[in-house]
């Protein structure tokens, strides 16, 4: 199960800006699209696009000159950002059989990417709605992990951490964060 830390990274994510619809052109002014490139292929890999989207096209070559890192590295960085659809590259070879590497930034894919991403998190925050809405929980005062119901039974409503016993927790904040965040994305997904 994913954890409210990383529901609440991809939330922020998903929502970092109010970019929405087909006309939308993602650019690396963008914050939403700075963070996917970032969750995609780290700080070095929005460096790279940013050097990419100065000079392009841009030779491989070029690029590991410009940033101070092993080659393997930068190499690796800019696969990383062909994958997640933000740079390309041709390649050119010469008589002697050497490949030479062109990148230039792509962020046309970027939007349909994002929005994939949104939907996905979209579903998990509604089945995550669903459980908060149909379950009743039970912790303890020390706060441990809560458990639902029917675990709380099996455990005779003792915390299975400290043995204090559970008391019924109430989840109408997490349900309206839920449905806040659920509201967010619906608001920019298309």
């Amino acid at each position: 199960m994913t954890s409210s830390v990383d529901v609440e990274r991809r939330s922020a994510f998903a929502t970092a800006t109010a970019e929405s619809g087909k006309d939308w052109i993602p650019s690396l002014q963008d914050q939403v699209v700075r963070d996917y490139i970032i969750d995609a292929a780290g700080e070095q890999g929005l460096l790279l696009a940013e050097i990419i989207e100065e000079s392009q096209p841009i030779l491989g070559v070029d690029l590991v000159e410009l940033v101070e890192d092993k080659p393997s590295n930068v190499r690796r960085s800019l696969y990383k950002l062909e994958e997640a659809r933000v740079a390309q590259y041709a390649t050119d070879t010469d008589k002697s059989g050497w490949e030479t590497f062109t990148w230039t930034l792509s962020l046309n894919e970027v939007k349909f990417v994002i929005n994939r991403e949104r939907k996905a998190l979209l579903e998990h925050l509604r089945n995550r709605l669903n459980f908060e809405e149909l379950t009743t929980f039970f912790q303890c005062p020390e706060e441990h992990p809560r458990v639902d119901f029917e675990t709380g039974t099996e455990l005779g409503f003792r915390c299975p951490t400290c043995d204090l016993p559970m008391d019924n927790v109430d989840n109408t904040s997490d349900i309206e964060r839920l449905k806040e965040q659920i509201a967010e994305l619906e608001d920019v997904v298309f």
